[in-house]
């Protein structure tokens, strides 16, 4: 079972400043992560699984917020990056 969590990748930038490869990325992405997964840690694991999938060229040309149930949830400053990208799919 898995819950509906929503990545939205913010521009930095002037659109037309972004990567090519980039320019797909802007907006909203549904990730959906292993229900299993603690509350406090979901934020966490949306943006790890996000970020195995989608390859992005200037990471530092983006913002990423990370909503589920309407409400905006705060990735931990203390994660080990990538230690969850496999608690998800998108």
């Amino acid at each position: 079972m898995s819950v509906n969590v929503f990545v939205k990748a913010i521009p930095q930038v002037e659109f037309s400043a972004l990567k090519p490869d980039d320019r797909g990325i802007p907006g909203w992405h549904s990730v959906f992560v292993d229900s299993s997964v603690e509350m406090a840690h979901i934020a966490d694991a949306a943006l790890d699984v996000f970020h195995s999938t989608e390859a992005i060229d200037v990471l530092d040309d983006f913002d990423f917020e990370v909503w589920f149930g309407g409400e905006l949830l705060e990735a931990n400053n203390d994660h080990e990056s990538y230690s969850l990208s496999e608690m998800g799919s998108m």
